[in-house]
């Protein structure tokens, strides 16, 4: 299962759509996650191809952790998480640490701000904003707090 969560380019593929009967039904409506449904176009990737860098548990989740190559996109991330049950086919929540265009359009590329995100199939929150981009350990140990803390 943990398979399909490691597979970058499975995240958002149109094969999905296989799964579901009616293909008349729009794309995000065949992704197979919720979280996934309601929030692809800003989770996708593309350009940026990620690697799994630690798989870990937190309580009775399991969290999958990818670093994004360089890219410079409309929503660049930098780290993302996979929160979900072990063994699962699908996350529950997706956590980025990115740089999004549209936070940046009014500041050079040497005051660039980075954010903390949390994505679940209902909402996305901003847990930070700042100047910096904290080292993956730092990044990491927040994850876990915010997970012990849910």
């Amino acid at each position: 299962m943990l398979g399909f969560w490691t597979r970058p380019t499975a995240w958002l593929q149109p094969s999905w759509g296989d799964r579901v009967a009616d293909k008349r039904e729009a794309p995000s409506a065949r992704l197979p996650c919720p979280v996934f449904r309601r929030w692809g176009r800003i989770l996708d990737p593309h350009p940026q191809q990620p690697k799994v860098i630690e798989i870990f548990r937190q309580g009775d989740r399991q969290v999958v952790c990818f670093r994004m190559t360089p890219g410079e996109g409309e929503w660049t991330k930098y780290y993302m998480f996979f929160v979900g049950p072990p063994g699962s086919d699908c996350p529950d929540l997706i956590i980025s640490a990115g740089s999004y265009r549209y936070t940046n359009q009014h500041r050079t590329p040497e005051t660039r701000s980075y954010h903390l995100d949390l994505y679940d199939a209902d909402q996305h929150t901003t847990i930070w904003i700042k100047d910096y981009l904290p080292a993956y350990a730092t990044i990491r140990q927040e994850v876990v707090e915010l997970l012990e803390a849910m």
